[in-house]
């Protein structure tokens, strides 16, 4: 074997044991996005993938500081749009399975105790995150209509929400529910059909057509600009 094969041979070999040492070496470490009303907890794979999230509903932007300041970890601050993605990506990425006490709740049966439910006062049968609040002890718990309430799960994290009796984003919530973004509603009707099965379908009739619960929708104000003849122009 001439010289030059050698050193070729040897420089190959270089390369691929440092390929294989950043491979094993490669431990991927979670960013947090915070836009003061949800907190994700992100992370990505070395081609830039999202492989694990978590959500935190945030009652107010303060309280994601000890979270923050605990983690030690990188922050970043989306806007809307940005974290509204997150939450759609991290809708469905991990669906554990749904706690075994909850396993017996079918479908038909979740449809047959309907009436006897009432949105204001409990949760939906076979679900944590579909009523008033949650009975969720984590993030990652979902009921045994696992897609369904993975739906509402991402409804309950909308970045731009007014629960009731509170005020913000220049009006006050007077209902007796809370109203989320107009997209976050967009969002749930989306994932509720794609989900494609008869809790889905009572879930949106309710929500939708039954209760007719109202969105927040951003309104761009007004910007006026006086020209050299003192004449006013809005658009």
């Amino acid at each position: 074997m001439s010289l030059m094969c050698v050193l070729l041979l040897g420089a190959c070999t270089a390369v691929v044991q440092c390929m294989i040492a950043e491979y094993e070496t490669y431990k991927p470490k979670p960013i947090l996005y915070c836009d003061g009303k949800t907190l994700a907890e992100i992370v990505l794979g070395e081609n830039g993938e999202m492989t694990h999230c978590r959500l935190h509903e945030l009652e107010e932007p303060s309280d994601a500081e000890p979270i923050i300041k605990g983690s030690g970890l990188q922050v970043k601050y989306p806007n809307f749009k940005e974290m509204l993605q997150l939450i759609n990506e991290c809708t469905f990425l991990e669906k554990p399975a749904a706690n075994s006490t909850d396993n017996t709740t079918s479908s038909l049966e979740v449809v047959s105790t309907w009436s006897a439910w009432s949105l204001w006062n409990g949760i939906l049968p076979g679900t944590k995150w579909c009523g008033v609040g949650d009975i969720a002890d984590s993030f990652e718990e979902l009921g045994s209509q696992t897609e369904v309430d993975a739906c509402c799960r991402a409804h309950d994290h909308c970045p731009v929400k007014l629960k009731a009796f509170r005020t913000g984003y220049g009006m006050i919530n007077l209902s007796l529910y809370t109203k989320s973004h107009c997209d976050c509603d967009k969002e749930f009707y989306s994932c509720l059909k794609a989900s494609r099965n008869k809790v889905a379908d009572v879930v949106g009739n309710l929500y939708f057509n039954i209760m007719k619960i109202q969105c927040i929708k951003e309104h761009r104000p007004f910007v006026c600009t006086e020209n050299s003849d003192f004449l006013k122009m809005c658009v």
